[in-house]
């Protein structure tokens, strides 16, 4: 699963060789958005930028739209055009978000010890169904099929799915898990409950509704969740109980797009529980969203382990985390398939915020079921009130969540808050001044907090630095972190060689999950009398090494003015690798590089001091595998270090070089991504604050690399975006709705057509036709129409109402329409029928036509004939009739049977009849013929008669004379008896007769077969 690199600096000695600059690019602050599209927020009338690719409207509420970029028109400069329009009201990256980090363990343990933990037992005793609760587990989907699950899946009248597949911007039908993370987050809310089988879950009885919008990676986009909070606020205004969502994810930047799409679900009644993420750090100052939003219905959930301790990897906040839940090596179901969490057995022990988070969503389920008219915020508070809690004693979770508490599910459902809900007031935090000190300047950092209820405040602070490697570990050490509820803070302003600054954030939490947050901007400006930078001395043991082989990087780094620590690192690029290597002391002077592709590497170094500043780079090249040719030297010059955002950049790499060749191409890395050219000038425009490296490339002729780097300084801007617009007014105008077919007083039968037109100032959501009060069908589409079958109700007066439905929950009735059911009574009547042809008994050959005659009281529809149990053919046409060729039957008896079928789908029998097929084999005897006269040569004169007798022993068809050939037949006679005569009256009186003459006789039977050809001589004087 990818991981989300939050921009703080962690104390980590990374080795690395990372194929060059591969997937999506990354904002200014590392977070990974779409390349190619952005969230865009309209006032008035969309605005498009000329060129723009689809739009696609996300929200008609918010005037919402996902708008593909211009062509080769990055996304920052897509944002930053945006912005520039007084039109809209935010632009922003589509981010890319990930399920929170779980960890398998192995082995399985038998036993559930977080559901001990939270009092599950205890609070079963009292309540244990929750079945009219819906809960959206907004994360890679269900397992539909899994056996510990299937009782508890919410299930869509309409489509029967479990869910919805929420990704490419729309939703359908689905929701099935691949990736088997939302399933782990299901089993823990509602896994069956003494089924004989796995596990048990917060909630015995529950509907879990998937909303699949992450992918078989745990993978989606900030787009596809708005797309999901949508369609769950969409199903809530059509009547789907869903009062709470699980949020096991995070990731991406802040995005207001998000925000509000989940504050309009908590405006509808519905709780947003949010992990609060496994990145280990302090979400005041680095939040992870969207459990760090601000909204009123959100809880963000901790992890921490069996023994109350949190867990190394949980993210804290004193502001921006609410309470701890279970979240280490907690039990609960995966699929069985072959996903990236699956397991065969179906379950598996995790680790992670997320496994904490639906503890917190299964007990929330609980408390919408003990009082259903509750509200989000309402529920939120009872779990994060104190009697509703297990105070912590663990020294990072106690203060550092907006409760310092575990969750417990008993102490919750009997917290008299549930029943008579009192909204908490939220703590204040005084406003904080920006700083700017000098060298040698006293910093003083000073907060207050007050508190509507006077409830007693925890007050901490936390800086955050921005940058990366050498140069923000020492940041770290210039704007340190003072203890916990330490105020005021104060430190001395460093002597330093170059700007830096730091986002100092205080936090109030008042242990009853409300909290406030104020940030000052503590800028320590550059000293023009700071030391020397630090020099080197940079060498490695070999030149040359084996494919996989190491080569020890030595450094000896000394400080002109004798400072320490400094901070070294170093980079290592081939035509094929790019990678890095950070950070090491000053007091550590060699590191073991292993490289495990072949290649010629140009390995570069460079450190830096307590003052900021920046060594020399020193390198030297390394061939391994037995590569050849020797890399460039990149070398850059930059006009500007520091300055406020946005901050233009002028890069100029002129004094690159190449020892054995040419430089072929230069790279640029901005906060945008990595730009190449041909030309060694470039520029870069950093549009937000922070510290940034900036990495500049060469490559050579041979395709070789190097890279240089330094550091840019970008100070937040003076002005601010205009303010979002105010929310609309309340929409507290129904839709009109009326019925426009039948007509009232209509009398009606069969199937019917009920329709209805119904219009809003807003938008018409859902139409709900009934007859009689009962809900004929639900319309959301234009057409608003039902088919209502009268047949099944009775012949008498019904009544037809509908109403209309807006997305404000508004609700429009038509005026009723009465209608008369008249329906001729069913008939049951069969038809009556019988075989006219052939009689019974009687015997049959060759080509046979059955006949049938039908009748019935309303209309006969269709008449089938068989043989012997075998359709011969369906006449739907009196007279009835098939034609049979009994060739093909045996000879032997046969039956024929008939039915006749009426329009109500009555059937009626003939009587059978049985006869006998009879058919000869087949004839293969040729016939005979014979010359009657003349019956022997002769000679004759005048007019003579031909006489020419044929026989067959079945049937003759044809008997034939010819003339001296074939081709000169004379006469023909046909024959249908076993005998027959030919007769031909001969005139020879002419003169061309006169010569002699061939007589040709032959005859054909009606098989086809035809005689011997028969021939006398005739002399014709």
């Amino acid at each position: 699963m990818k991981r989300i690199f939050l921009p703080v600096f962690l104390p980590l000695l990374l080795s690395s060789a990372l194929a060059q600059q591969t997937g999506p690019p990354q904002a200014s602050n590392g977070w990974r958005y779409h390349p190619s599209r952005v969230l865009v927020r309209f006032r008035g009338a969309p605005q498009f930028h000329p060129g723009s690719g689809q739009a696609r409207l996300l929200s008609q509420r918010l005037n919402l739209f996902l708008v593909d970029n211009p062509q080769d028109v990055p996304v920052p400069e897509a944002i930053a055009r945006y912005k520039r329009n007084p039109n809209v009201v935010y632009a922003e990256p589509d981010y890319q978000v990930q399920a929170i980090d779980t960890t398998p363990l192995d082995p399985m343990w038998s036993q559930q010890w977080d559901m001990t933990k939270i009092q599950a037992p205890a609070a079963w005793d009292k309540q244990t169904n929750a079945g009219d609760v819906v809960v959206a587990v907004v994360d890679t989907g269900i397992a539909s099929n899994h056996p510990d699950l299937q009782a508890s899946l919410w299930t869509d009248p309409v489509t029967l799915a479990h869910g919805f597949t929420c990704i490419g911007g729309t939703c359908t039908a689905g929701g099935n898990d691949d990736y088997g993370h939302g399933t782990h987050v299901a089993g823990t809310i509602g896994a069956a409950v003494n089924n004989g089988i796995g596990i048990a879950g917060i909630n015995w009885v529950v509907k879990l509704m998937s909303m699949k919008f992450l992918d078989s990676s745990g993978s989606g986009s900030i787009s596809d969740a708005v797309v999901a909070f949508n369609k769950i606020a969409e199903l809530k205004t059509h009547g789907v109980n869903i009062r709470v969502t699980n949020n096991s994810w995070g990731g991406g930047g802040y995005t207001q797009s998000l925000k509000d799409a989940m504050a309009y679900a908590e405006s509808l009644g519905i709780l947003d529980v949010c992990a609060a993420g496994n990145n280990g750090a302090n979400a005041d100052v680095s939040p992870l969203y969207p459990a760090a939003y601000d909204n009123r219905g959100i809880v963000s959930v901790a992890a921490s382990d069996s023994n109350d301790a949190s867990a190394y990897f949980s993210n804290i906040g004193l502001a921006s985390v609410d309470i701890a839940a279970p979240g280490v090596s907690t039990l609960s179901t995966v699929p069985t398939g072959t996903c990236s969490l699956c397991d065969p057995s179906g379950y598996k022990l995790l680790s992670g915020t997320s496994m904490a988070t639906p503890h917190v969503t299964g007990v929330a389920a609980a408390l919408f079921h003990v009082n259903p008219s509750a509200s989000a915020a309402n529920i939120r508070d009872v779990i994060l009130n104190p009697a509703s809690y297990d105070a912590l004693t663990d020294s990072r979770l106690k203060v550092t969540t907006t409760t310092g508490g575990r969750l417990n599910f008993a102490k919750a459902l009997n917290n008299p808050l549930l029943s008579s809900p009192k909204l908490n007031n939220f703590p204040a935090v005084s406003p904080l001044s920006n700083i700017t000190a000098n060298s040698g300047d006293q910093i003083s950092l000073t907060a207050s907090g007050s508190d509507p209820d006077n409830d007693p405040l925890t007050l901490g602070w936390a800086p955050l630095v921005s940058g990366s490697a050498i140069y923000a570990q020492q940041l770290n050490n210039i704007f340190p972190t003072p203890p916990l509820n330490t105020n005021p803070v104060l430190f001395t302003a460093p002597s330093l060689a170059r700007l830096a600054f730091a986002k100092y954030v205080v936090s109030v939490a008042d242990g009853r999950g409300g909290s406030a947050l104020a940030e000052s901007i503590v800028e320590v400006l550059a000293n023009p009398n700071h030391g020397l930078p630090p020099a080197g001395v940079f060498t490695v043991s070999s030149n040359s090494i084996a494919t996989g082989g190491s080569v020890n990087l030595n450094f000896k780094l000394t400080d002109p003015e004798g400072q320490s620590p400094m901070y070294w690192q170093a980079w290592f690029l081939s035509s094929n690798v790019w990678g890095e290597m950070c950070c090491l002391t000053d007091a550590t002077q060699n590191f073991n590089l292993t490289l495990s592709s072949s290649g010629t590497y140009r390995i570069s170094v460079q450190g830096i001091d307590k003052e900021l500043n920046l060594s020399p780079k020193y390198s030297d090249v390394v061939r391994v595998g037995g590569a050849t040719g020797t890399p460039p030297i990149a070398s850059a010059v930059v006009d500007e270090l520091d300055g406020v955002a946005p901050l233009t950049v002028n890069i100029d790499m002129t004094g690159s070089s190449d020892p054995d060749g040419s430089i072929a191409s230069y790279g640029f890395y901005c906060a945008d991504g990595l730009k190449t050219s041909t030309s060694p000038q470039s520029s870069c425009v950093y549009n937000d604050p922070g510290t940034y490296y900036l990495w500049t490339t060469v490559t050579d002729n041979q395709g070789l690399m190097d890279a240089a780097k330094t550091c840019v300084t970008v100070l937040p801007g003076s002005s601010s975006p205009p303010p979002p617009p105010p929310p609309p007014p309340p929409d507290t105008t129904p839709p009109a709705v009326s019925i426009t077919a039948p007509a009232n007083g209509a009398t009606v039968s069969g199937s019917v057509t009920v329709t209805a037109s119904a219009s809003d100032n807003v938008g018409v959501t859902a139409v709900t036709i009934s007859v009689d009060g009962t809900t004929l069908c639900v319309d959301n589409t234009a057409s608003y129409s039902c088919s209502w079958d009268t047949t099944t109700t009775t012949n008498a007066s019904h009544t037809i109402s509908a109403t209309a439905t807006d997305a404000a929950g508004n609700t429009g009735t038509a005026p009723v329409v009465s209608v008369t059911v008249s329906n001729v009574p069913p008939d049951t009547t069969p038809p009556t029928i019988s075989i006219t042809a052939p009689a019974s008994g009687a015997t049959v050959s060759g080509t046979v036509s059955v006949t049938a005659s039908a009748s019935d009281n309303v209309g006969v529809t269709a008449v089938t004939i068989l043989i012997d149990g075998t359709t011969l053919c369906v006449d739907t046409t009196s007279p009835y009739s098939c034609s049979w060729d009994t060739t093909k039957a045996t000879n032997a008896s046969h039956t024929i049977s008939a039915t006749a079928t009426d329009a109500a789908g009555n059937a009626g029998t003939a009587p059978v009849i049985n006869v006998s097929v009879s058919n000869l084999p087949p004839d293969t005897t040729l016939p005979s013929t014979w010359f009657i006269a003349p019956v022997s040569p002769v000679t004759i004169t005048g007019q003579y008669t031909v006489q020419v007798g044929a026989s067959d022993d079945r049937q003759l068809s044809l008997i034939e004379l010819f003339l001296d050939s074939t081709n000169n037949r004379v006469a023909s006679t046909s024959v249908s008896s076993t005998t027959g005569t030919l007769t031909y009256k001969w005139n020879t009186s002419l003169k061309s007769q006169k010569r002699n003459h061939t007589l040709i006789a032959r005859s054909t039977d009606a098989a086809g077969n035809r005689s011997t050809q028969q021939t006398v001589s005739v002399t014709v004087k």
